[in-house]
């Protein structure tokens, strides 16, 4: 299953190489939302989510802003990474009190 995700995420990744000043669309936004439920997020070592965290930062870090839906796709982005850096932060945290 891990190697069919990262051949859909690395086709998805060559799509967005092609037009790097776009937002991609809702389909790449929803797989980076299932790998996040699919996969630890909190391991930052793990080939998937390190690789996605990585597409989703190029993302905003590329892309133009050119109206509310951009600004939607953004913060989307955002959330995502935030989420996974918050269970990032209680991961560690429950491993050191223990």
């Amino acid at each position: 299953m891990e190697c069919q995700i990262c051949y859909t995420r690395n086709n998805q990744h060559h799509d967005f190489d092609k037009n790097k000043k776009n937002y991609p669309g809702l389909d790449i936004l929803i797989f980076f939302k299932l790998i996040s439920l699919i996969f630890p997020t909190s391991d930052f070592r793990h080939p998937v989510t390190i690789t996605c965290a990585i597409f989703m930062s190029e993302i905003l870090l590329g892309c133009r802003i050119k109206n509310e839906i951009d600004i939607l796709k953004d913060l989307f982005i955002l959330t995502l990474i935030l989420d996974s850096y918050i269970l990032y932060k209680y991961d560690g945290k429950k491993q050191k009190t223990v």
